[in-house]
């Protein structure tokens, strides 16, 4: 068996795609052998994080021009190519990241044919390419956490939710690592770490990476984020976000808004963390994002009565002290300048 692509929790092989799940049960191993399949673990495993997402989908069109090789002819292979586009696209339409990966996948794709290749040259080269993107983005998770280290302070307590593991990740995650760098040089640095009720097992690949990263931690019900705030000496709330629109508003991970509203109603600073490709200067209004809802196997459900889930949180402009993202941390100062901001990151993001 041949390693195509691996990145995190993620295995592209000649034999087929895999990825390593951690579910309240314990750690499973998923195959994935067709787009659909990609598509459902996108939905599932994707509240988790983005660069999962990213590096799924990714991975997930590799494996469907690598199935679809010996079709019969170019034109049923490009047919397939832009059918897993579609579905992947319609898995996660709050995520600026996943969009922008399979923007890239798609001018890589329309390059390849243009160039006349066979079926198995444009295999090979869509291969090419998610391994292009997905070093790339590792590279600028890096550049994230050099960015979120001076905003640590000495005796720092971090209020995170379950999205800053490295699962949220391609390579390790920003939050987390900058936290240990901050530990090495000495700082005092601890998070708490927010279990949202919604999202049952959601934390448990976080609270594996802080003990082997030896991460002091403490773990709150998202029912006890005000309390603690009031009674723990938080010094930030870093949270990860999957988009920022030109307003400033940030889409998150389920327990983002208990943590942004209530850290800065209390005066505490609240970031928001993604590399460049978050940042969508062609958003809609926060209140007309598109949100995807839980799957229905995964949603509470109380008798007859339909629980509307989304999947995602919402964050508002005005809990935000900072976003970070590859480029030095950005302090919003008013409306006009946030919107030059986003659309000034979108373009340093484009230059990939």
């Amino acid at each position: 068996m041949t390693t195509l692509l691996e990145y995190n929790s993620i295995k592209l092989t000649d034999k087929g795609l895999t990825l390593s799940v951690s579910r309240p049960s314990g750690q499973e191993t998923w195959e994935l052998d067709n787009v659909n399949k990609v598509a459902q673990a996108i939905r599932l495993y994707g509240v988790i994080g983005s660069g999962a997402i990213v590096g799924t989908a990714l991975a997930g069109l590799a494996l469907e021009a690598n199935n679809q090789r010996r079709a019969p002819s170019t034109d049923f292979f490009s047919y397939a190519l832009e059918e897993a586009f579609l579905i992947l696209q319609a898995t996660c339409p709050a995520s600026a990241s996943l969009a922008a990966a399979l923007s890239y996948m798609r001018l890589e794709s329309k390059r390849l044919k243009e160039e006349n290749l066979t079926i198995d040259e444009q295999a090979q080269g869509l291969l090419a390419a998610a391994k292009t993107y997905c070093d790339h983005i590792v590279a600028s998770e890096e550049k994230v956490a050099g960015n979120l280290l001076p905003l640590i302070g000495e005796d720092a307590v971090i209020l995170l939710t379950a999205g800053c593991s490295s699962k949220s990740a391609l390579g390790k995650s920003p939050i987390l690592t900058a936290v240990e760098k901050a530990r090495r040089q000495g700082a005092n640095a601890e998070v708490v770490i927010l279990e949202s009720q919604y999202v049952p097992g959601s934390i448990r690949m976080a609270l594996q990476e802080l003990q082997i990263r030896n991460i002091p931690f403490s773990v709150i019900a998202d029912t006890a984020v005000n309390y603690t705030i009031k009674t723990r000496r938080i010094t930030a709330a870093m949270l990860p976000v999957l988009r920022i629109t030109r307003r400033g508003d940030a889409v998150g991970y389920t327990g983002s808004s208990f943590c942004a509203l209530a850290a800065s109603h209390a005066g505490i600073p609240v970031y928001t963390v993604g590399t460049n490709n978050v940042c969508d200067p062609d958003s809609p209004e926060v209140d007309k994002l598109p949100l995807q809802e839980a799957e229905m196997m995964d949603a509470p459900q109380k008798g007859e009565i339909r629980v509307f889930r989304p999947v995602f949180d919402l964050i508002d402009a005005g809990t935000v002290t900072a976003y970070a993202t590859e480029c030095p941390a950005y302090r919003a100062k008013s409306a006009a300048s946030t919107a030059e901001w986003v659309e000034a990151v979108k373009l340093k993001a484009a230059r990939f």
